[in-house]
């Protein structure tokens, strides 16, 4: 018997300072969901998935990326 594949939903945002922002969704075949950012810097990216990862349910894992523990550029605010 054949299980359902992963999917994937990728959400893409050009912002002001004209970098690209991606947030992506994946579940599994067992219902397991993560969710992966790129493009974000420092905290920017808890602040893009917060409601997401309400409306998914409990937290069980977070491992944070280099992007989160980088400084913005000067000139350039981390706020969305």
């Amino acid at each position: 018997m054949f299980g359902y594949p992963s999917f994937r939903i990728t959400f893409v945002k050009l912002s002001q300072e004209h970098t690209m922002k991606k947030i992506e969704v994946t579940v599994s075949p067992t219902g397991e969901t993560s969710i992966k950012t790129t493009g974000f810097v420092g905290k920017s990216c808890t602040d893009a998935t917060k409601e997401l990862e309400l409306a998914l349910g409990t937290v069980t894992a977070d491992v944070k990326s280099g992007e989160y523990y980088a400084q913005p550029a000067a000139g350039l605010s981390a706020r969305q």
